[in-house]
This record gives structure tokens, sequence and C-alpha cells, in this order.
């Protein structure tokens, strides 16, 4: 599903980075300079990401998401740094700063989320499926402008869990902007635990303090 524009809309509201939530992600990298220019994005800053179905398929809600290129960038920096890196935050088309050798450009390329509910009832109230998906483009260059990374990272988060025999999982996550939130914050740290960016960066040494 690709994102979608929203308008004007003023409801709705921002999805939130969760650090350290991809295992591995944390304390694996030497500290060094990685400039990062700001997330890129194919639709407005208020998007609608998704919706939520009644059981008869009546509409009732719209997700509106604001301000998700900047969350992502903020989520980014932030699992830079919990890696172990030194990250820059640059402007668009800015000069890359002394000291940084790798410049790290992102952009989103969807973002979506659906929950339709079902009349079924459980021991937890009416049972529903919803799906979250986040699919970020990265690209790594050297200081000359050269490609030398570049992954398409989709992190997605669906509840509830499926039931095993008779047993009924309660969902971990009830709320469409909470479950976006998951897949986003696995699109972002989905890319440190990548083996080929992972290539790319100076492992922490052994005994290094992190």
């Amino acid at each position: 599903m690709l994102i979608l524009a929203a308008g004007c809309s003023r409801r709705g509201r921002a999805l939130h980075y969760l650090p350290g939530f991809v295992p591995g992600s944390q304390d694996v990298f030497e500290s060094v300079a990685i400039a990062v220019r700001p997330t890129a994005s194919r639709a407005p800053d208020v998007i609608v990401a998704g919706v939520v179905y009644d059981a008869d398929g009546t509409l009732i809600e719209q997700i509106v998401v604001h301000d998700l290129p900047d969350t992502v960038s903020d989520g980014i920096v932030r699992a830079l740094t919990d890696a172990g890196l030194k990250p820059v935050l640059i402007e668009s088309g800015a000069a890359v700063p002394k000291g940084s050798d790798l410049v790290l450009g992102s952009t989103i390329e969807s973002a979506s989320v659906e929950k339709r509910f079902s009349a079924e009832q459980t021991i937890h109230g009416q049972y529903f499926e919803m799906n979250a998906s986040v699919r970020i483009k990265y690209e790594l260059r050297d200081r000359a402008g050269k490609l030398v990374y570049a992954k398409e990272i989709d992190g997605q988060e669906h509840e509830p869990p499926k039931p095993v025999g008779h047993e009924v999982f309660l969902p971990l996550e009830t709320d469409p902007y909470e479950s976006l939130s998951v897949a986003m914050s696995r699109a972002v740290g989905g890319l440190i635990v990548d083996p080929g960016f992972g290539a790319l960066m100076p492992p922490l040494r052994t005994g290094a303090p992190p």
C-alpha cells in the first residue's frame, strides 16, 4: 500500500521510535562518525497511512500520521548512536563534514496499517487482525558520492499472534499507531543488523566499553 496524501487534516498523531526493539542492534560498532541526511518521503508531511474496519466492512477510522520523515530521521540517528556510531545530521545537499567518510541517505517507500474486526468474540473481546508495514530505502555513499551500500528494509508487525490449538493469545498491540511505530522501529533497527551494512562498519572490539 503506497502512502496516501491526507491533505491538510489535523487529526491523527506522530509515530515514535522504540530504541533497542531489534535484538542485536545496540553496542555493536566502534565509535566512528557517519553523516546522515534527512529522511526523504514520496508523500506530504501529513498522510493517511491506514484504516480501521468494523466486522461488516464499515470504515471506522482513518489512521493519519504526522511528520513521518522527521520521526524516521530521529530514529535513524538514535539507532546509529545506540549501535556505537557517531551520527552527524546534515542538511540535504550540504557538504560532508570533516571526519565523516560515509554518508547515509534514506527514503520512506511506503507506510501502511489495516485493522479489521470480525464478528468473532474471544475471552479477550472482539477478535481483530491488524497488519502494519513500513519500508525504508537506505543508500550509503563514500565522500566521493560512490554508492557502497543500498537496501530496502521492510519492518512489519502482525497482530494478534496466531492461536496454537485452543489457546488464544492476547495481542501485544491494539492501537494502529503503536503497531506502525513497531513496524517503523523494525525498519530502522533492521539497518543496524543487516550484514551488508555491518560489513562496512568497524565492529566493537572485544572488551571495549560500549
